[in-house]
């Protein structure tokens, strides 16, 4: 854009100047034409593909030569040729410009032209240097940028296979835990209810012997394996509860577990709703979820000045909504801590997203896809096409 603006200038003095000394022929205007030509096929190569525009800069010069020998005032151009070689660091090119000076210091003209158009030709090759050190320095920059960009995105592919590498271990330690289990209860409760099965049948044979005289003795016998299968299936009981209890979760995940932080809080009065099936929820979703809660209720009890506090959870299937709001005094400006800036990471570490505005209280809103590894606007139009 620099180099047209330059070019265009050195037309507009030069018309100028042709329309004052109404000195207009045929062969100028042809001269005029063929190098507005050469601008435009200029304008395309510049910049892009180094010979054409060496051989477009020298095809330029030429024209302007050219033009010298019909009149003078065609020496301005030399200052657009210099640019043009300053500007594709074609140094070289600056000698047949210095040729054309020297052909302009001879002319009739003489001097004043000649210093018109030296002055012309030194600011043109500053203002080519300034550019071209312009134009590199954006070039650098636009490489850093596509690299950055490069590396976020290999960040982000990194990020999905993590996360799915994070699911497959999940999955694994489930099916390992399971079959711990199973092994457990068959190998521990199993065979302690097999042998009371086997102590029961055994009893229940010594029960129905008709034979008077070992009647005694194996009423004795059967009863001492009965009250032996009572020990050991009591035993097996505890057993089994102990296995039971190692599946349950220390902290049950729920709206149960929400309402106990909300009935934590003894700042303010919390309204607290829902809407959805918390049983939808995955529980690494719903730690975040609560952490998330507590976060913003901890904040609040330190700077909101508020007197109520309204949580709003809606689970959907694509997405899950958290939206926070206190009636306290807010903050024009908000400046995130580590709470706040710690809520944004872990929620963005989900491929969901933070808002938070200070105004007329304090509003926070979380949305969290359902699906990890997916970005929250696939899952929005998920749910649009659902």
């Amino acid at each position: 854009m620099t180099t047209v603006l330059h070019k265009a200038t050195i037309f507009l003095f030069f018309l100028i100047d042709l329309v004052l000394r109404r000195d207009v022929s045929y062969p100028v205007l042809v001269i005029l034409l063929l190098m507005a030509a050469v601008t435009i096929l200029q304008e395309r190569f510049f910049h892009e593909r180094f010979l054409p525009s060496v051989c477009l800069v020298f095809g330029m010069l030429g024209l302007t030569l050219c033009g010298m020998g019909i009149d003078p005032a065609f020496a301005l151009f030399l200052a657009a040729a210099a640019y043009d070689f300053v500007c594709l660091r074609f140094y070289a090119g600056l000698l047949p410009v210095a040729g054309g000076l020297v052909l302009t210091w001879g002319s009739p003209a003489g001097g004043p032209a000649f210093g018109a158009v030296l002055l012309a030709t030194g600011l043109s090759v500053l203002l080519a240097d300034v550019t071209r050190r312009g134009r590199e320095k954006e070039r650098r920059l636009q490489r850093i940028l596509d690299e950055e960009r490069r590396l976020r995105y290999e960040l982000e592919q990194v990020k999905r296979k993590l996360l799915h590498a994070s699911r497959e271990a999940a999955e694994i330690a489930e099916m390992r835990e399971r079959n711990r289990i199973a092994r457990e209860i068959h190998d521990r409760v199993g065979h302690k209810i097999a042998g009371i099965l086997f102590q029961l049948q055994a009893a229940n044979k010594l029960s129905q012997r008709d034979h008077a005289r070992d009647h005694a003795r194996d009423h004795e016998k059967a009863a001492a394996m009965v009250d032996g299968s009572v020990a050991a299936l009591s035993e097996a009981l505890e057993l089994l509860r102990e296995t039971v209890h190692n599946l349950k979760p220390r902290q049950p995940l729920g709206v149960a577990y929400i309402q106990r932080i909300i009935d934590q809080y003894t700042f303010c009065p919390v309204r607290f709703s829902f809407r959805g099936d918390f049983n939808q929820v995955p529980p690494h979703h719903m730690e975040v979820l609560a952490t998330t809660i507590q976060e913003a209720l901890t904040n609040a009890a330190k700077h909101s000045q508020a007197t109520e506090v309204d949580i709003r959870i809606e689970i959907r299937d694509a997405f899950t909504r958290l939206a926070i709001r206190d009636n306290g005094v807010g903050a024009e400006k908000i400046r995130e801590g580590l709470g706040l800036s710690g809520m944004r990471e872990r929620i963005r570490n989900m491929g969901g997203t933070v808002s938070i505005s200070g105004k007329d209280g304090f509003l926070i809103v979380c949305l969290i896809p359902r699906e990890e590894g997916r970005s929250l606007f696939e899952s929005l139009e998920d749910a649009d096409r659902g």
